[in-house]
């Protein structure tokens, strides 16, 4: 997971789920304002990394299933309300 610092979408909590290796940035989703059909592309400088990774996100991308958005909603709303996304 990573904290937006910087531009429209600062304070906002997302995930990364690829690279644009073309232009160097992360896609990044939400669940809500950035769905997972419409990625975020966000330039690296602008994030703040934190510890926590969540480990169901990432074995559903390594196996090629699809998110939920209202799913994925929820789990990081859960997490950045019990204060373990730092």
């Amino acid at each position: 997971m990573v904290r937006v610092r910087k531009g429209h979408d600062a304070g906002l909590w997302c995930v990364v789920v690829g690279t644009d290796p073309e232009s160097g940035r992360v896609l990044l989703v939400d669940g809500s304002l950035h769905p997972v059909d419409r990625p975020k592309r966000k330039n690296p400088k602008h994030l703040q990394v934190t510890r926590t990774v969540l480990e169901d996100v990432a074995a559903r991308l390594a196996s090629g299933k699809s998110l939920d958005n209202g799913w994925l909603a929820r789990r990081i709303a859960a997490l950045r309300d019990r204060g373990d996304a730092s």
